[in-house]
Protein backbone atom coordinates (compact mmCIF):
# COMPACT_ATOMS: atom_id res chain seq x y z
CA UNK A 1 0.00 0.00 0.00
CA UNK A 2 2.76 2.36 0.69
CA UNK A 3 3.80 2.16 -2.68
CA UNK A 4 0.69 3.01 -4.12
CA UNK A 5 0.16 6.28 -1.43
CA UNK A 6 3.47 7.33 -3.04
CA UNK A 7 2.63 7.13 -6.10
CA UNK A 8 -0.49 9.56 -5.61
CA UNK A 9 1.85 12.14 -4.02
CA UNK A 10 4.21 11.54 -7.01
CA UNK A 11 4.09 13.81 -10.42
CA UNK A 12 7.46 12.13 -11.84
CA UNK A 13 6.34 8.51 -11.88
CA UNK A 14 5.43 6.91 -15.47
CA UNK A 15 4.71 3.73 -14.65
CA UNK A 16 1.65 1.96 -14.80
CA UNK A 17 0.43 -0.11 -11.06
CA UNK A 18 -1.64 -3.27 -11.31
CA UNK A 19 -2.44 -4.46 -8.09
CA UNK A 20 -3.45 -8.05 -8.20
CA UNK A 21 -4.55 -8.62 -4.57
CA UNK A 22 -5.64 -12.09 -2.85
CA UNK A 23 -7.75 -12.96 -0.04
CA UNK A 24 -10.17 -15.69 1.03
CA UNK A 25 -13.28 -13.64 1.19
CA UNK A 26 -14.58 -9.94 0.57
CA UNK A 27 -14.67 -8.86 3.84
CA UNK A 28 -10.99 -9.63 4.35
CA UNK A 29 -9.84 -7.23 2.01
CA UNK A 30 -7.45 -5.02 3.77
CA UNK A 31 -7.87 -1.24 2.60
CA UNK A 32 -10.57 -2.16 0.86
CA UNK A 33 -12.05 1.29 1.02
CA UNK A 34 -9.11 3.17 0.25
CA UNK A 35 -8.18 1.60 -2.67
CA UNK A 36 -11.57 1.43 -4.03
CA UNK A 37 -11.23 4.94 -3.69
CA UNK A 38 -8.22 5.79 -6.19
CA UNK A 39 -9.55 6.51 -9.28
CA UNK A 40 -6.29 7.04 -11.15
CA UNK A 41 -5.98 5.74 -15.77
CA UNK A 42 -2.28 3.87 -13.77
CA UNK A 43 -3.92 2.22 -11.38
CA UNK A 44 -5.33 -1.28 -11.66
CA UNK A 45 -6.98 -3.37 -9.25
CA UNK A 46 -7.49 -7.39 -9.25
CA UNK A 47 -8.75 -8.79 -6.68
CA UNK A 48 -8.80 -12.81 -6.41
CA UNK A 49 -11.16 -14.43 -3.60
CA UNK A 50 -10.31 -18.12 -3.10
CA UNK A 51 -13.28 -18.97 -0.42
CA UNK A 52 -16.06 -16.60 -1.91
CA UNK A 53 -19.30 -18.61 -2.22
CA UNK A 54 -20.88 -16.56 -5.06
CA UNK A 55 -19.61 -15.04 -7.68
CA UNK A 56 -18.73 -11.23 -7.30
CA UNK A 57 -18.79 -8.79 -10.48
CA UNK A 58 -15.19 -7.17 -10.71
CA UNK A 59 -13.50 -10.34 -8.71
CA UNK A 60 -12.03 -12.68 -9.78
CA UNK A 61 -12.80 -16.25 -8.14
CA UNK A 62 -10.46 -19.22 -7.07
CA UNK A 63 -6.38 -19.45 -6.68
CA UNK A 64 -3.89 -16.65 -8.11
CA UNK A 65 -2.22 -18.54 -10.91
CA UNK A 66 0.02 -17.90 -14.15
CA UNK A 67 -3.46 -17.22 -16.06
CA UNK A 68 -4.05 -14.26 -14.09
CA UNK A 69 -1.08 -12.71 -14.83
CA UNK A 70 -1.67 -13.37 -18.22
CA UNK A 71 -4.72 -12.01 -18.08
CA UNK A 72 -3.87 -8.56 -16.56
CA UNK A 73 -0.38 -8.00 -17.34
CA UNK A 74 0.29 -7.29 -20.95
CA UNK A 75 4.52 -6.92 -21.30
CA UNK A 76 5.34 -9.61 -18.39
CA UNK A 77 9.20 -8.68 -19.26
CA UNK A 78 8.93 -5.10 -18.51
CA UNK A 79 6.86 -4.99 -15.18
CA UNK A 80 7.74 -4.90 -11.89
CA UNK A 81 6.22 -7.54 -9.43
CA UNK A 82 5.73 -6.94 -5.93
CA UNK A 83 4.69 -9.85 -3.49
CA UNK A 84 3.00 -9.13 -0.35
CA UNK A 85 1.21 -11.85 2.07
CA UNK A 86 1.48 -15.29 3.68
CA UNK A 87 4.64 -17.11 2.92
CA UNK A 88 3.04 -20.09 1.08
CA UNK A 89 1.14 -17.24 -1.47
CA UNK A 90 4.48 -15.67 -1.89
CA UNK A 91 6.22 -18.89 -2.79
CA UNK A 92 3.45 -20.05 -5.17
CA UNK A 93 3.84 -16.24 -6.63
CA UNK A 94 7.03 -16.15 -6.90
CA UNK A 95 7.88 -19.79 -8.37
CA UNK A 96 4.73 -18.22 -10.95
CA UNK A 97 6.93 -15.75 -12.17
CA UNK A 98 10.15 -17.80 -12.26
CA UNK A 99 8.25 -20.20 -14.58
CA UNK A 100 7.47 -17.39 -16.44
CA UNK A 101 11.13 -16.32 -16.99
CA UNK A 102 10.68 -13.07 -14.76
CA UNK A 103 14.08 -11.69 -13.77
CA UNK A 104 14.81 -11.74 -10.26
CA UNK A 105 16.08 -7.90 -10.19
CA UNK A 106 11.49 -7.72 -11.39
CA UNK A 107 10.24 -9.17 -8.26
CA UNK A 108 9.89 -7.40 -5.00
CA UNK A 109 8.77 -9.76 -1.69
CA UNK A 110 7.71 -7.76 1.21
CA UNK A 111 8.24 -9.47 4.43
CA UNK A 112 5.48 -8.33 7.06
CA UNK A 113 4.37 -11.95 8.43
Amino acid sequence: MSIIRERLKSKNFNQNIILIYCCRKLDQIIFKQELDSINEKWFKQVCVLSEEDVALENYEKGFFDKTHIDKYVKNHKNSLFYIYGPEKMKLHISNILKDLKIKKSSIFIEDFF
